[in-house]
């Protein structure tokens, strides 16, 4: 999943009428292209590895706050971001809460920020956007969207499994919450939703997946959904979350039984497909 949401987050960028300006405008000024990158919530190094193969940075920081995922991450591009940059090329790993990191310390702004799948974790949302759009040229990033894993939800509801979602924004509620924060009238935002679909041999093997990253396989990507179409089944699952704009809070839907406990009839739901809603955003600070 997050393989596929990098790479199409990465191909969208490039097409993107933020990044193509900011390209008129290095053009323009005859500056250096090679971007100075932040990365936000790196986790193992995944859209970075694909970046930088794309558009090699004159400068990267990469920032998690998992110690471990950050290990992991060093290790893997360790050796690529050597290969791939001169010596006056600098590298950092920081760990760090985003909502902590402090990114008016840096000598200058950076031309590009990203972000994958990741965000949806921030308790306070609106004071990153904030942070960014000051520090920074082009902010991209995906986030999973209201109504994504309607059918596992909706499974568990059949089945009277406990189970937890996490509060997610609605395109439209975002984009809103976007505009609040952003204090620069110069600035664009581009904005598009996918519904990328996964498969699992059972139910069980999803349930496994969501206390560990990487074991899907099979997806395909319907660009011309309707999110809001009332007659949708992830509709059921849509919250009005710009009423309560930190997202990040998990609700507990209370059943009889555990997943610990249901593992056998999980295993039996074979050809099991689940629904991400993948929302991409592109903004643009003004320059």
């Amino acid at each position: 999943m997050q393989n596929i949401v990098a790479e199409r987050l990465i191909n969208i960028l490039l097409q993107s009428e933020a990044y193509n300006s900011w390209l008129m405008r290095c053009h323009e000024d005859r500056a250096e292209i090679l971007p100075r990158i932040l990365e936000i919530g790196c986790g193992t190094g995944l859209l970075t590895t694909k970046l930088i193969g794309v558009l090699p940075p004159s400068g990267i920081t990469l920032l998690d706050i998992a110690p471990s995922m950050l290990k992991i991450c060093e290790k893997k591009l360790g050796n690529i971001i050597a290969d791939s940059m001169s010596a006056r090329h600098k590298y950092k790993f920081v760990c760090s809460d985003v909502t902590q990191y402090d990114l008016s310390r840096e000598n200058e702004k950076f031309a590009l920020v990203v972000s994958s799948m990741a965000l949806q974790w921030v308790r306070d949302i609106g004071l990153v956007l904030t942070k960014i759009l000051q520090n920074s040229n082009l902010f991209a990033f995906t986030l999973p969207m209201a109504g994504s894993l309607w059918q596992w939800y909706e499974l568990c509801d059949e089945l009277d499994i406990e189970y937890k979602t996490i509060r997610l924004y609605r395109g439209r509620d975002m984009l809103q919450h976007i505009k609040d924060c952003s204090a620069n009238p110069g600035g664009s935002i581009e904005f598009r939703e996918e519904i990328v679909t996964i498969g699992y041999e059972t139910a069980l093997d999803f349930a496994l997946h969501l206390k560990r990253i990487g074991a899907s396989s099979g997806y395909k990507i319907d660009e011309s959904v309707d999110s809001y179409s009332t007659h949708h089944p992830l509709n059921r699952y849509l919250y009005h979350s710009i009423e309560q704009p930190k997202i990040g809070r998990e609700e507990k839907k209370m059943g009889t039984k555990s997943i610990l406990h249901s593992r056998k009839i999980l295993a039996q739901r074979k050809n099991f497909n689940v629904d991400y809603l993948v929302g991409y955003f592109f903004l643009s600070s003004g320059f």
